[in-house]
C-alpha cells in the first residue's frame, strides 16, 4: 500500500488531481482510477499493483510516438 506522495510522484500529478479523479461529481473523474483504501480515521492508501495496472491500461496521449521496431 502506498501513500498520496507516492501516487503523485508515480503519476506526475498533483495531490488535488488524485482526489478529483476519484470524485464522481468532479470534472476529472476517472472510473478506472484506483480507489483509496481507508486505513485509519484520516489515512488512506492505494494499492501499488492497482496503480501499475491503471498506468498499463490507460489510453496513451495522441502526441506520444510509439517506439519503432
Amino acid at each position: 500500500m502506498v501513500d498520496i506522495k507516492y501516487v503523485c510522484g508515480k503519476l506526475s500529478i498533483s495531490r488535488s488531481l488524485v482526489y478529483e479523479m476519484n470524485n464522481e461529481d468532479g470534472k476529472y473523474f476517472d472510473e478506472n482510477f484506483p480507489r483509496p483504501v481507508k486505513i485509519g480515521r484520516r489515512s488512506v492508501r492505494w494499492s501499488e499493483s492497482e496503480l501499475d495496472a491503471y498506468l498499463e491500461n490507460r489510453p496513451r496521449s495522441k502526441n506520444v510516438k510509439e517506439p519503432s521496431q
